[in-house]
This record gives C-alpha cells, structure tokens and sequence, in this order.
C-alpha cells in the first residue's frame, strides 16, 4: 500500500524539479540572450558613434574647403565677399562703419621669376602668417586672389584703420620674408577705405585701390 504513495511522490517531485530546472534553464537562456543583445546593442552604438565622428569631421573639412584658401590657409575670396556684403548690411541698418585695407604684394612676378614658383608659394605663406599676426581679434583677412589680400575692420573708421596698414606694412618691411637662396625683403602696396553711404561693395573695393 506504502510503495505506490512513495512512487508518486518521487514521481512528482521528479516532475517538479524538471519543471524547476527547465525554468531555471529558460531563465539562463533569456538573461544570456539578454546579455548579447546588450553587447551587441553597445557596439551598433559605439560604431555609430564613430560614424557620427567621421561625418562630423567631414563635414568640418568641407567646411574649411569651402571657405579657405588652400595654400595660406586664410579666408577664401568667396568668404570674403561675403562678409563685405555683411558689414554693407549692418551699415545700411545700424551706420556700423567699417574699413578694409588692400593688400598687393609688390613685383611678386619677378619673385616666381627669380626664384621659381615654391618660393614665390613660399612668400605668399610667410607674408600670410605675419600678417595675421599683427590684425586684431574680430578682423577678417583673406587671400582676395593672386598675391592681393583683403582686411576686414568691422568698427573701423579710417585713421584707425590708415594706423594699422602703416603698422603691418612697417612690420613686413622690417624683416626678410625669405633667407634661402639669399635674404628678400617683400614689400607692398596698401589701400584703406572706408564704406561710405550708398555705395556698392564694388565702389567700395575700387576706391581702396
């Protein structure tokens, strides 16, 4: 009589822990699947992260393109026409003045000439860098085509703006632009100008020369 009650207990307690094991079982296999969609989920992200990154810096390489000079580094011509045509705005609405100085490298032909072109690139990128920096935090200076740069002085009226073309003109004068294949001091010839009322930026551009 006894036998038969032990049998269905151990029976049923042999259902239960297959039951339990096979929870247990199913439990494990979610918290590992879980878990690898939980790395894997980590590594779409992180890849797009880096996707993210790489089209940023694209796009800020494009940018730069767009709006630089390739050789100087400086603003293009593009970009600078673009904010005389700003500062001809804020002029028409507010009376902001603004000046712009003309910058034209003098017998740069006979430098390409004399020296080859690399040097005549070279003086282009040295007479660059001394210029920039010797302008003022706000001022816009670009390479407006050929061995011509242009300097934007927002808030510029023209003795202030006469005062710093003789001060950058005095500074490039003072030293040798190149040593090699000998010493040559570079200088240039500046037109100051500032905007005046009804006028293009074109007039404005002309009177500066």
């Amino acid at each position: 009589m006894g036998d038969p009650i032990y049998i269905k207990l151990a029976t049923g307690s042999t259902i239960l822990l297959l039951v339990i094991l096979q929870f247990g079982w199913d439990a494990y296999q979610q918290f590992v699947d879980g878990a690898k969609q939980l790395v894997l989920n980590r590594r779409i992200s992180l890849q797009l992260e880096m996707r993210n990154n790489e089209l940023d810096e694209l796009n800020r390489q494009l940018s730069v393109t767009a709006t630089h000079d390739s050789l100087t580094d400086l603003y293009n011509r593009h970009f600078i026409v673009a904010q005389l045509k700003q500062q001809l705005d804020l002029f028409r609405r507010h009376g902001n003045p603004c000046s712009i100085v003309l910058m034209d490298i003098d017998r740069f032909k006979q430098v390409n000439d004399q020296f080859g072109h690399a040097s005549g690139d070279e003086v282009l990128v040295v007479f660059s860098k001394r210029t920039e920096s010797q302008i003022r935090l706000g001022d816009t200076f670009g390479r407006y085509g050929g061995e011509e740069f242009l300097l934007i002085l927002p808030m510029t009226e023209l003795p202030s703006a006469l005062s710093l073309a003789e001060r950058i003109r005095g500074y490039l004068a003072s030293t040798p632009l190149l040593e090699h294949p000998r010493p040559l001091t570079i200088t240039a010839s500046f037109g100051v100008a500032q905007i005046k009322a009804n006028e293009s930026i074109d007039s404005w551009l002309i009177r500066s020369r």
